[in-house]
């Protein structure tokens, strides 16, 4: 468990798209102590000035980001902040000090099939030939994942904390206090259920440009318009890749066997 101490509770949880982040995100913002960070470093990684995605804002910094989360905010004992692991790779200098770092894992057969069903839901998206190739630069998401929890290992000498988003499911709750007692937020009930809500009414910090793309190309839409978390009556192993592109097939075989490493680290129900 974190140490407790009269300083905020300061965690970080990095996962790959599609992952359930902003579910648990949403969970986090019940606690009214709470000061929620939605994707600061995604938000300087896609729209800095040296961006190779959206160059459009010179404001934008790894600097910028890093203190902001570093800030005390007056009545909030609990500073969180959700983002992709992507987002800082060859930054992970400036990682915000005092914070407990933690990982949110899917399987990459789930991750690649939830984000074609986004691309090709999204009329923005296909209008500007989306597809993964073009949003994500061949990464492979969850190798960053892994350079991330080997930095914080050994280079911050942490003991990252694992959790995988289908196990999570399995069992909300039990998942969701286990988290919280490894982390030092507390964990309280009113937690599993809230309200739907839409990406601008939402009690969370956000840049006001990733706010707005994220509006306009239709992401965080399900997480959102929830009122809690859904749990999983049944997991299915097997996800249908008979209709997938090469490009997408490949991209779940480059990320497996970071998965499958994450996978061996993560949180277990006893």
């Amino acid at each position: 468990m974190a140490s407790k101490s009269n300083n905020p509770v300061r965690v970080m949880m990095w996962s790959t798209p599609r992952s359930l982040s902003t579910a648990i995100a949403r969970s986090i913002v019940m606690l009214e102590e709470a000061q929620v960070f939605n994707e600061m470093y995604s938000a300087v990684f896609n729209f800095r000035k040296e961006s190779n995605q959206f160059p459009i804002s010179s404001s934008f910094s790894y600097e910028w980001a890093k203190s902001e989360l570093e800030k005390d905010y007056l009545g909030k004992h609990v500073i969180f902040g959700k983002d992709f692991a992507h987002a800082v790779r060859g930054n992970m200098d400036l990682l915000p000090s005092g914070f407990t770092h933690t990982f949110l894992i899917r399987n990459p057969k789930k991750v690649v099939t939830s984000l074609n069903r986004v691309i090709k839901k999204s009329y923005v998206l296909s209008l500007t030939g989306g597809s993964i190739g073009k949003h994500y630069d061949d990464m492979i998401l969850c190798k960053e994942m892994w350079d991330l929890y080997v930095y914080a290992r050994d280079t911050l000498h942490q003991n990252p904390i694992v959790i995988d988003a289908d196990d999570f499911l399995k069992d909300p709750e039990a998942m969701m206090k286990l988290y919280c007692d490894k982390t030092a937020i507390p964990f309280r009930k009113t937690m599993l259920k809230w309200q739907p809500t839409n990406i601008w009414r939402i009690n969370w910090r956000s840049s006001y440009i990733l706010t707005m793309c994220a509006w306009w190309f239709g992401y965080y839409g399900n997480s959102l318009n929830s009122t809690g978390f859904q749990k999983a009556d049944k997991q299915t192993e097997d996800t249908d890749l008979s209709m997938i592109d090469e490009k997408s097939l490949k991209a779940i075989n480059d990320n497996m066997e970071y998965y499958h490493s994450l996978y061996a680290n993560r949180l277990v129900l006893k």
